[in-house]
């Protein structure tokens, strides 16, 4: 008779081994179920937040590049060099200590942008020498005006650079528009390049 109650007792010890071994599997089984969708939801968040941060850098280079439009067009229309304000020797160029302008369209100035970059090896035009676009909030619309104040503003993630290529003649002007910033730790740019006609 003791034999008898020692197997029952082995086989008890056996069905609670198998019960610890089921609950292992689905305790793993309900981790991947909700963890998975939890990842996905992380990844779907991040991308949402990259596509929201392109879409902003070129809205904000298209208004670069409309901007210097507008001034050649204002300079043609009042019998002026076409590229006074933003592409002759002394304004937007990499020159003399000179890396491009900032813009800011609320107040329609061009800012030079100078000083020394931050490690000139490894980037060399993504650095400190163009100040950070800055955002005012809208209280009511909730949407940023963007622009390059300093006063009552907050800084943004974006660099945007306007840069005057040199000319190949007289009567043209390459000009490239560079908004950069750094999503997640990785360097992101938008690049637009334009040429600009003298049509007097």
């Amino acid at each position: 008779m003791k034999k008898i109650g020692k197997m029952k007792d082995s086989t008890k010890n056996k069905q609670i081994g198998f019960t610890i071994i089921e609950m292992l599997v689905a305790v793993s089984i309900l981790t991947v179920a909700i963890g998975a969708p939890l990842f996905i939801a992380t990844q779907s968040v991040t991308l949402a937040i990259t596509a929201k941060n392109k879409v902003t850098a070129t809205f904000l280079a298209e208004e670069g590049m409309e901007y210097i439009r507008n001034v050649r067009d204002d300079n043609i229309l009042n019998s002026q060099l076409f590229t006074l304000g933003f592409g002759n020797s002394t304004d937007c160029k990499e020159t003399g200590g000179i890396h491009g302008c900032t813009l800011d369209v609320h107040t329609s100035t061009l800012d030079k942008c100078t000083g020394s970059p931050i490690n000139p090896s490894n980037e060399p035009f993504h650095d400190n020498r163009c100040s950070k676009v800055t955002y005012e909030d809208n209280a009511i619309t909730k949407e940023r005006k963007y622009g390059q104040k300093t006063v009552g503003v907050k800084e943004s993630i974006f660099t945007r650079r306007i840069l005057a290529l040199d000319q190949t003649t007289p009567d043209e002007v390459k000009i490239e528009v560079l908004v950069f910033w750094y999503d997640h730790g990785q360097y992101q740019e938008i690049k637009l390049v334009d040429t600009f006609f003298d049509y007097d």
